[in-house]
């Protein structure tokens, strides 16, 4: 109805390790980013396909975790998103949005997303964080798949670096099939090092010039230099010339 392709996964055995996925789609992102006028305009079709970006994973038993780095709004946790939303719709017996699917089953779904502050726990996000990866650490095998989005966003990334360098040690040592996002660019400098055999960076890409900068929301091999973050505040009127004219308008 959406014109959105689909393909029914080949599902192999859990022991293969082997996670293909060709051009998957996150079908909540044309969910999310209708317009408003499209929808008063298209009143019986309600869910109407946007521009979404195709992206492929590729996982063997040799190389099974991958940290992506790149800038901020830029589709890191909309990619890692994707590939959950893959394992459960293909798990379930449904089809997937995708191109092409070769997937091993995995025994669980592990996940560790951003979590909004809860003051009733009497504990910061950093603390926050680690209490809710380390259950990941404990219940993980090498037949599971594991989804970490943003870990260390609680604390700066000086003092961040070395637990989550140990925590993707511990994903190492499980040998579980990995995909960790993270603005803490010096955990992809490790990883391209070769500190960790079996892992790989991804980066976001972007293009920028002199004048401006582009989000392609392709995911593509290699680390980011930066998250942009100073584009991204000034691109919203955030900078200080910015504010400047937004207090004088007021």
């Amino acid at each position: 109805e959406n014109d959105m392709p689909f393909v029914r996964p080949e599902l192999i055995a859990r022991e293969n390790r082997i996670h293909d996925i060709e051009n998957m789609r996150n079908p909540m992102v044309s969910f999310i980013k209708v317009p408003f006028a499209d929808l008063i305009k298209h009143p019986n079709h309600s869910i109407r396909i946007g521009n979404i970006v195709p992206n492929s994973m590729h996982v063997s038993p040799d190389n099974n975790i991958y940290v992506i780095t790149g800038p901020n709004n830029g589709g890191k946790t909309s990619y890692v998103t994707s590939i959950g939303l893959m394992y459960i719709l293909a798990q379930s017996g449904y089809h997937i949005p995708a191109e092409a699917a070769k997937m091993s089953i995995v025994d669980n779904i592990y996940t560790h997303f951003v979590s909004p502050d809860d003051i009733t726990k009497r504990e910061g996000r950093w603390k926050n964080e680690l209490r809710r990866i380390k259950p990941v650490l404990e219940r993980a095998t090498p037949h599971s798949l594991c989804l970490i989005d943003d870990l260390g966003s609680g604390t700066n990334y000086e003092e961040a670096k070395d637990p989550i360098l140990n925590i993707l040690y511990g994903f190492h040592r499980l040998n579980a099939t990995t995909f960790m996002d993270t603005h803490i660019h010096e955990i992809a400098n490790v990883v391209e090092q070769g500190e960790f055999s079996r892992t790989s960076n991804l980066q976001v890409e972007i293009i920028e010039t002199e004048k401006e900068f582009k989000y392609t929301y392709k995911v593509i091999p290699g680390k980011a230099g930066k998250s942009y973050a100073k584009e991204v505040a000034a691109d919203l009127g955030l900078s200080k010339e910015g504010i400047d004219a937004l207090l004088e308008q007021r």
